[in-house]
């Protein structure tokens, strides 16, 4: 895994735990709930524990190796850390798949990647484009 997530997420000074929360609204009270989605699933760890949840209340919770943690319950050692870059590999790869270029070798890349890679052009004539036509 990238060292730099990893830094990220163990950096406490820098970073809150609400940092990597993800939240989503408790549509409907918890007991008309016939599946267990995470965040009900969160939810009813919550209310296991004597917090009252209702329906509109939104539930943040922790991505965790045993699946799901309520914010509230949950400490930055609890964080399953390849489970996040899923996550945002899920939301970026289409993107930068786009633009011809590999998620994992960004990931695990050591070296910066250039804005020719991105733009299809040398540095000097992207700033001379922007240039132009910013004025």
């Amino acid at each position: 895994m990238d060292k730099d997530i990893e830094q990220m997420i163990e950096d406490y000074k820098k970073y809150k735990l609400s940092d990597f929360a993800f939240s989503v609204t408790l549509g409907r009270p918890l007991s008309s709930y016939e599946t267990n989605p995470i965040h009900v699933k969160a939810a009813r760890m919550l209310v296991e524990q004597g917090y009252e949840v209702k329906a509109g209340d939104l539930i943040k919770y922790i991505l965790t190796k045993d699946g799901v943690k309520p914010l509230q319950l949950a400490s930055f050692k609890d964080i399953d850390k390849d489970k996040y870059v899923k996550h945002l590999k899920t939301a970026v790869a289409p993107i930068l798949e786009a633009m011809d270029i590999d998620f994992d070798e960004i990931i695990t890349s050591k070296k910066q990647l250039k804005l020719e890679r991105f733009f299809g052009k040398s540095s000097k004539e992207v700033k001379v484009y922007a240039q132009t036509t910013i004025s």
